[in-house]
C-alpha cells in the first residue's frame, strides 16, 4: 500500500507510483531504483500539481519561445486549444 492524495490505493494500481521493491526481483531495491522511483514520484507529483492548478502555467522554450507546455487551468481562461 502507498499514500496518494492521503488515501491508502494499492501500489500496483498505478505503475507510476509501485514501490521499488515492487519492481525489483528479489525485492531488494538498489541505489539506482530508489532514484528512479524518487525521480518518477517527483515528477508525478509536478505534473499533478501543473495540471490542477487554478493559476493559469506557461512554459516557453527560452530559446524559441515557443510555447511547450500550458496547464488546462490558462487553456479554458483564454479559450485556446492545446493545439
Amino acid at each position: 500500500m502507498v499514500l496518494e492524495n492521503s488515501k491508502k490505493v494499492p501500489a500496483s494500481s498505478d505503475p507510476l507510483i509501485a514501490t521499488a521493491a515492487e519492481r525489483v526481483p528479489g525485492g531488494v531495491p538498489t541505489e539506482a531504483k530508489r532514484g528512479e522511483e524518487a525521480l518518477i514520484a517527483s515528477e508525478l507529483r509536478y505534473r499533478r500539481l501543473f495540471e490542477t492548478a487554478k493559476d493559469g502555467i506557461l512554459i516557453l522554450d527560452a530559446d524559441t519561445g515557443m510555447v511547450v507546455d500550458v496547464n488546462p487551468f490558462l487553456i479554458d481562461k483564454l479559450g485556446f486549444s492545446r493545439e
